[in-house]
């Protein structure tokens, strides 16, 4: 398995996983495809010109595994994603996306990411921190313990979830 920044020449993987092999099995048909696809490209090169890499794919034998995508805050608001209060608007990137193709496992898949996440921070500057939307109980869809297991900590709690951040060391 190999872990690839998320950037245009990647971006294909992420938007297989997303169409065509999503954890639900619930994926689009025929021209659904093509169109999700032209949707996605377009808003992803619209963040990949404030934050490049967007996050971080993972691909097997040419296929993706799972994806870790991330986002100005701004953009993630806009998007409806949970983003926090706290730190500067314009320096904050949030993770919108952890997902993991159907055929592997949750729970392992999602530790290599954040663990690739955490050890690459770096790679994320200017920007001086990222948060997360995450929910306390163990669940498919963001749950904090993988975050506070590799260094976020709780900067909101909120009566369903809890907004994790880590600095981005300068």
């Amino acid at each position: 398995m190999n872990i690839h920044p998320l950037t245009e020449e990647t971006l294909d993987l992420e938007l297989d996983l997303c169409l065509r092999c999503h954890p639900s099995g619930f994926t689009p048909r025929g021209s659904e495809v093509e169109e999700g696809r032209r949707l996605k490209k377009r808003f992803v090169r619209e963040v990949l010109r404030r934050v490049r890499p967007a996050g971080f794919v993972a691909e097997e034998d040419g296929g993706p595994v799972a994806l870790l995508e991330l986002m100005p805050r701004e953009y993630a608001r806009r998007s409806g994603y949970i983003t926090g209060a706290g730190g500067v608007e314009g320096e904050t990137l949030t993770i919108v996306c952890l997902e993991v193709a159907r055929r592997y496992d949750r729970k392992e898949m999602m530790r290599v990411m954040v663990s690739h996440l955490a050890r690459n921070l770096e790679l994320f500057r200017p920007y001086g921190r990222i948060e997360v939307g995450a929910f306390p109980r163990d669940v498919d869809f963001h749950p904090a313990w993988v975050y506070r297991e590799h260094g976020f900590q709780v900067a909101e709690d909120r009566d369903e979830a809890q907004v994790l951040t880590i600095q981005i060391p300068e």
